[in-house]
């Protein structure tokens, strides 16, 4: 097919392409994904050589990802109108929660650890039914990075790019409803046609494909009037073309393990660990090999005086002459100790310099003090401090999102879910209630969760035992998870406790 044939946002996304593999992104994304996967042999011909995988690049990478988000992430917004603040607050929670952002926080991490970005698109669904006959709302979803191209890629803020574009594969039959949905003719829509243009997906299994699926590009760029337009094309085809989004910000939310300078893509923290893993593997797998020729020596004997060697137990063995220098054993030579010394000290070193330390991993802990637990963990994860407040920043792009499609988008009244503590509560949202205020939007991050348990609990027993908190006050205010049934506890105290001062007032 000649290139003259592609839609102008194909041959920026071709540009795109070719970028990322001057800078081997690709390449470096489908190690660290396969290294996370145990893979670590790949393309290496060992012949007898034994091929261990010790996967310290996942458990690293795990625990790392775990430390970040064990405080828990809520957003919150601020305005000059208190009562419009505080809905916009409980129904982010309630969309957060709907949504399962915290397990998608998890997956856009670990992405970010092993491609060195993470990001998010928000996009409108105007099939959601509301409810009250009210259509549409936003949702949110992951994209790997490897499938966000900016306008110009020595810029790595969102904001200030020209264009961004995203790439996604689709069942091509999807691809050619939806062109009808929106005025294209059947005929046009079959010139929507299947592809194999998955090689530059995420991941070594993006390249295995069912058949009839295609490439589909969403481009955003910003008109002349401020807000946000986009089109939507494949190779040869635009399926919706200028369409005014009627937001004032890119809807894309986008962040770097390790930022890298004058460029939008980042560092990933696989990227550093996959040396590291590779060298420990390839020394376990000589030593491995060393053991398994040297554990069983091997036998030499005087052949005048044995005419065949036999190891079969219990057999007799016909000896020529005098038995003394009949069959020895080789002695081979023994494995410096130091083999294994640097193999612990590799995994220390890495384990320290990534920000995985003993007390980040839970080795050797006692949890026996818990503020100074808390303490040392503290200081330990200073590295990782980069990170969380990239983290941070990037969950406060995607509440500035949320509040430019709720302040745009939401044109008529409608009724939302939103929590009020443990139930369920409804709340209008209209119009007049939530525009023409200011807002600011930030993170609230909670104490991090096991050791805040530990602290809470171990300042509850000392009120317990000090007399300033009852039984029931104590249990009511205990971490869930610690007492099976610890409500049907509660209430058989409570009514022993009624209990009593009918007894005495009887006596």
């Amino acid at each position: 097919m000649s290139r003259k044939n592609f839609t102008e946002d194909w041959k920026l996304y071709e540009k795109g392409k070719e970028y990322n593999s001057q800078i081997g992104y690709k390449s470096a994304c489908d190690k660290n994904e396969r290294f996370y996967a145990g893979d670590q042999w790949y393309g290496v011909k060992a012949g007898n050589l034994p091929t261990p995988v010790f996967n310290m690049f996942k458990r690293i990478t795990d625990y790392i990802v775990s430390y970040i988000l064990s405080s828990p992430l809520k957003i919150n917004y601020c305005s000059d109108n208190a009562d419009a603040a505080l809905l916009l607050n409980k129904y982010a929670a309630t969309k957060w929660e709907k949504m399962k952002m915290d397990s998608m926080m998890r997956d856009l991490l670990l992405d970010a650890a092993l491609s060195g970005d993470m990001a998010t698109h928000t996009y409108w669904d105007p099939t959601l039914n509301i409810g009250n006959g009210v259509y549409g709302d936003f949702v949110t979803e992951a994209v790997d990075g490897i499938n966000v191209f900016f306008g110009n890629v020595n810029d790595r803020h969102v904001q200030k790019q020209p264009y961004i574009i995203l790439a996604g594969r689709a069942m091509t039959e999807d691809l050619r409803k939806e062109a009808m949905l929106y005025g294209m003719s059947k005929k046009q829509a079959q010139e929507i046609v299947s592809d194999n243009d998955c090689s530059d997906q995420m991941g070594d299994f993006s390249s295995i494909e069912l058949d009839g699926k295609s490439t589909f590009l969403i481009k955003y760029y910003k008109g002349d009037n401020g807000k946000i337009y986009f089109t939507k094309s494949t190779k040869t085809v635009v399926i919706r073309d200028n369409i005014d989004t009627g937001l004032s910000r890119y809807p894309i939310s986008f962040a770097n393990y390790t930022k890298r300078k004058n460029c939008y893509h980042g560092e990933a923290l696989g990227t550093g660990l996959a040396p590291n893993q590779i060298f420990i593997n390839k020394i376990f797998a000589m030593a491995m090999k060393h053991l398994m020729d040297t554990a069983f020596p091997k036998a030499i004997y005087d052949k005048t005086k044995l005419s065949a060697w036999n190891n079969a137990v219990g057999s007799a063995v016909g000896v020529t002459g005098e038995i003394d220098g009949v069959a020895k054993y080789l002695e081979p030579a023994g494995m410096n100790g130091s083999v294994i010394t640097l193999i612990d000290k590799a995994i220390q070193y890495t384990q320290e310099n990534m920000g995985a330390t003993d007390i980040l991993l839970g080795q050797n802990v006692r949890p026996d003090n818990a503020s100074a637990i808390i303490s040392l963990q503290q200081s330990s994860a200073i590295p990782l401090d980069g990170i969380k407040q990239e983290l941070y920043s990037f969950v406060e792009d995607i509440a500035l999102i949320w509040l430019d499609f709720i302040l745009n988008k939401y044109s008529v009244e409608r009724t939302v879910p939103i929590v009020n503590d443990s139930f369920i509560d409804f709340a209008k949202i209209t119009p007049q209630s939530i525009r023409n205020f200011e807002y600011t939007a930030t993170v609230d991050v909670g104490p991090s969760t096991y050791w805040s348990e530990i602290n809470a609990v171990k300042t509850l027993d000392s009120l317990l035992q000090n007399g300033h908190i009852d039984t029931v006050q104590y249990l009511k205010r205990l971490p869930s998870g610690y007492i099976p049934k610890i409500n049907e506890l509660i209430s058989e105290l409570e009514a022993v406790a009624l209990e009593q001062p009918i007894e005495q007032a009887d006596s």
